[in-house]
């Protein structure tokens, strides 16, 4: 187990050593899924990604390399990713509604975006 989300608290994802991803209900602990075919397999693995968060339609995750890298969850279809505010990406918030993205990075910046396609800043 490498990274960890809560989304909305009644499921809890992990990125897996490797590239499997993998689901939990949090109320009984039983085991939702394991995808062995995750998306973070389709991008070079679970092993350059630093955080992930997760919402009621999205799954994101923060690389090393400054990307951010978005697919549609559950169905893991991956959506356009984008660059971050600079150095790798070691946080990652959703708002309630989805709509806005909170980017920690390495060098203590913390940029909010549009959770649009063209993720647009609002500010660092």
């Amino acid at each position: 187990l490498t990274r960890v989300d809560l989304p909305r608290r009644q499921s809890l994802v992990a990125i897996l050593r490797g590239d499997r991803l993998a689901s939990w209900e949090v109320d009984t602990g039983k085991l939702q899924h394991v995808f062995a075919n995750s998306p973070l397999a389709a991008i070079g693995g679970a092993s350059n990604y630093k955080c992930v968060a997760v919402g009621e339609q999205q799954l994101l995750a923060g690389r090393e390399s400054g990307d951010v890298v978005r697919w549609e969850w559950p169905s893991a279809r991956l959506l356009a990713p984008f660059t971050g505010p600079g150095g790798a990406v070691t946080a990652l918030s959703l708002s309630p509604d989805e709509t806005l993205l909170a980017v920690g990075t390495t060098p203590g910046k913390v940029r909010i975006v549009r959770n649009t396609p063209d993720y647009k800043a609002l500010g660092s």
